[in-house]
């Protein structure tokens, strides 16, 4: 399973996303049965990611020093068996551009609902670029709960949570 992360600037959110799910997996015993990649709508080829993501996702154990942006495009999506976007809004916005895509494309609130029958609280991934340090741990927090749950899944550890039907009708 090929999974692709995306974001506005690939700078923050999906790098993140990327190194932590990477680390989850790992940890989950998923080894090469998930890959991860991430890309932005809107990045420039090359860049780094910035320094509060680096530094907040080092805590969670995940390491995005050798991060650099990619462009999102439809070579890099093709590569993709899910495009997880973090918001809603980007999630239009790729569909709009590439919509082919439109049956692989979810937000991570939406990748989580179908993955593990639990419906999050929240439905987008702010960006905390240009915020606090407190945003940035907050986004991360998200992130890592989220994929915690997703993978845990994956790799069987973690029952599916069925849903009314299926239970009463088993």
């Amino acid at each position: 399973m090929r999974i692709l992360f995306i974001c506005q600037a690939n700078m923050c959110r999906s790098p993140m996303a990327e190194a932590l799910a990477r680390k989850l997996a790992a940890e989950q015993g998923l080894g090469d049965r998930v890959q991860f990649r991430s890309a932005g709508l809107w990045a420039a080829d090359g860049l780094e990611a910035v320094d509060e993501a680096v530094t907040i996702a080092e805590e969670y154990g995940a390491d995005l020093r050798a991060h650099h942006t990619t462009p999102f495009c439809l070579q890099v999506a093709h590569w993709a068996d899910y495009i997880i976007a973090m918001t809603r809004g980007q999630k239009a916005d790729i569909v709009r551009r590439l919509p082919i895509l439109r049956t692989r494309v979810y937000t991570l609130a939406e990748w989580v609902r179908e993955v593990t029958g639990r419906k999050p609280r929240w439905r987008d991934v702010e960006d905390p670029v240009g915020g606090t340090e407190e945003r940035f741990r907050k986004c991360a927090a998200l992130l890592h709960q989220a994929l915690s749950d997703v993978l845990s899944v994956l790799a069987g550890a973690t029952p599916r949570r069925r849903g009314v039907l299926m239970r009463l009708f088993p």
